[in-house]
C-alpha cells in the first residue's frame, strides 16, 4: 500500500524508511522528469513550427527558390536588370487583375508587384480569390512607376507641371492616395501573420521550463516538510509518553509511600 501511495501521490501514515521503498520512489520521480521533459519539448517544438517552412521575406530568397514569379510585362525587363538572372523562370501576364488571379490560384506561385499596384488591384478582383493571403516582403525592393517624360523645350511643359503643383497643393494627390491606392482598412497582412515565423530562442522555452523548476523545487520542499514534520510529531510523541511514564512513577511511589 505504501509503494502504491508512493505512485499515485496519496499520503501515507508514516514516512516510509524501508530501501526498497526509496529506490521506488526515486525510480518514479527520475522517470517522471525524464518523461515530462520529453513531452514539454516536443509540444513546445509542436506548436511552435509544426512542419512549417522558413518565410520568404527577401528577393534574393525569392529569386534562389523554385516559385514561378509573375510579373506585369513592363516590370519584367527591370527583374532581370535587377537580378542579373536571366534564367529564372518567370511569366507575365496581361493585366495586373489576371496576374493576381493566377498567383491566388497556384500555390506555387509568387507576384512581384509595387505596393500601390497591388493595393489598388487587389479589391477588384473577385472575392473567391481575395481569400488567398499574400505575404509583403518587409525588405525594400525597388518600386517601378510609370513616367511622363517631356523635353524641355515643349509648349506644354509650363502648364503640366503648373496643373501638378496646384493638384499637391490643394491635396488632391494625398486623397487619392489614402483613398484609392491605400484604402482605409486594408492591409497587406496583420502582425500575427508576420510574427508567426519566428526562430525559436531560450526565452520562449523559459516560461515553461520555470514553471516546470517551480513545481521540482516545491515538490522537493514539501517532501522535506513532511519528514521534518514526521519527526518533530515523533519527538512531541516521546515527550508526551515520557512525561506520562514519569507521572505513572511517581504516582506509584506515592501510593507505596
Amino acid at each position: 500500500m505504501i509503494t502504491w501511495g508512493l505512485l499515485l501521490g496519496v499520503s501515507v501514515r508514516y514516512v516510509p524508511r524501508n530501501i526498497r521503498q526509496h529506490i521506488v520512489f526515486f525510480a518514479w520521480v527520475i522517470f517522471s522528469i525524464a518523461f515530462s521533459t520529453v513531452f514539454q519539448t516536443f509540444m513546445t517544438s509542436f506548436f511552435t513550427d509544426p512542419g512549417r517552412h522558413h518565410q520568404i521575406d527577401s528577393v534574393e530568397e525569392m529569386d534562389a527558390s523554385n516559385l514561378e514569379l509573375i510579373l506585369d510585362t513592363y516590370q519584367i525587363k527591370h527583374w532581370h536588370l535587377m537580378i542579373s538572372n536571366n534564367s529564372h523562370y518567370c511569366f507575365s501576364i496581361y493585366g495586373n487583375q489576371d496576374s493576381l488571379k493566377v498567383a491566388a490560384n497556384d500555390t506555387n506561385a509568387a507576384v512581384l508587384f509595387s505596393e500601390d499596384i497591388f493595393m489598388y488591384n487587389y479589391p477588384l478582383i473577385p472575392e473567391g480569390n481575395r481569400r488567398t493571403q499574400f505575404y509583403k516582403i518587409r525588405e525594400k525592393t525597388f518600386s517601378v512607376h510609370r513616367t511622363l517624360v517631356m523635353y524641355p523645350s515643349n509648349p506644354y511643359l509650363p502648364i503640366v507641371n503648373e496643373i501638378v503643383r496646384r493638384l499637391v497643393e490643394s491635396g488632391i494627390v494625398n486623397k487619392i492616395v489614402d483613398d484609392i491606392i491605400n484604402p482605409t482598412g486594408k492591409r497587406l497582412g496583420s502582425e500575427e501573420f508576420l510574427d508567426e515565423y519566428v526562430s525559436l530562442t531560450l526565452f520562449h522555452m523559459f516560461s515553461c521550463f520555470s514553471y516546470f523548476a517551480f513545481g521540482i523545487i516545491l515538490s522537493v520542499a514539501v517532501f522535506f516538510g513532511e519528514i521534518c514534520l514526521s519527526l518533530i510529531c515523533k519527538s512531541s510523541f516521546k515527550s508526551k509518553l515520557s512525561a506520562i511514564r514519569h507521572v505513572e512513577l511517581k504516582r506509584r511511589s506515592n501510593k507505596l509511600l
